[in-house]
């Protein structure tokens, strides 16, 4: 894949304004991201009239039940709020989290989505001393009989984090694609229209 410096000129041909930088290639890893790096998309940014974004790895699950592994995945996010304040990024878009366990299992959810809310709280904070928005993702659901699930795959996970968190530093990123595998798009529009921030429309 073509790292995003050399997507400019591409951007710029068909009239784009915004690249969203996709941090799971290994080009564009956090770890890339030096100072010099960033001087240098930012001259990019300034030249084409281009803003950024970050997506975090679907991978990432700052409700993971390990400790250890939960507190670098905060560690990670919030490492990709201080990335994008630099960047002067528009946002980070991130999913947030999975579980092992049955679908239905809901006090298995309801336990990660607790999690999930005091970790947020903890990378919000910085979101919001830095002035970076975090885009929330909705994700798919999975099939009823497999034995793991998305957090986010559903109106009422929003609901809760929206409910316990209220920043306008939180904001809910509308997969449209996601969205139509469960109560389609129309649903998280009425919940959360004020919420929405950026919204990917997957066309064949």
């Amino acid at each position: 894949m073509t790292p995003v410096e050399n997507r400019f000129d591409y951007a710029s041909e068909y009239g784009l304004t915004h690249l969203e930088i996709d941090l799971v290639r290994e080009h564009n890893f956090i770890e890339t991201f030096s100072e010099e790096r960033i001087g240098n998309l930012n001259k990019l940014s300034q030249k084409f009239g281009i803003t950024l974004s970050l997506h975090t790895p679907y991978t990432i699950n700052p409700s993971d039940k390990i400790p250890m592994i939960r507190d670098a995945n905060i560690a990670y996010l919030k490492r990709c709020a201080s990335v994008a304040y630099e960047l002067h990024a528009t946002h980070v878009t991130t999913h947030i989290g999975y579980c092992n366990g049955l679908p239905e299992w809901t006090w298995m959810r309801q336990e990660a989505l607790e999690r999930l809310v005091a970790n947020l709280t903890k990378i919000i904070k910085d979101c919001q001393e830095l002035k970076v928005k975090l885009a929330l993702e909705n994700v798919n659901p999975m099939p009823k009989d497999s034995e793991f699930f998305y957090l986010g795959d559903n109106l009422k996970d929003f609901e809760f984090l929206f409910s316990k968190i209220e920043s306008p530093y939180l904001n809910l990123c509308l997969d449209t694609g996601h969205a139509n595998t469960n109560e389609g798009v129309i649903a998280y529009i009425q919940k959360f229209g004020k919420k929405i921030i950026r919204v990917l429309v997957k066309i064949n």
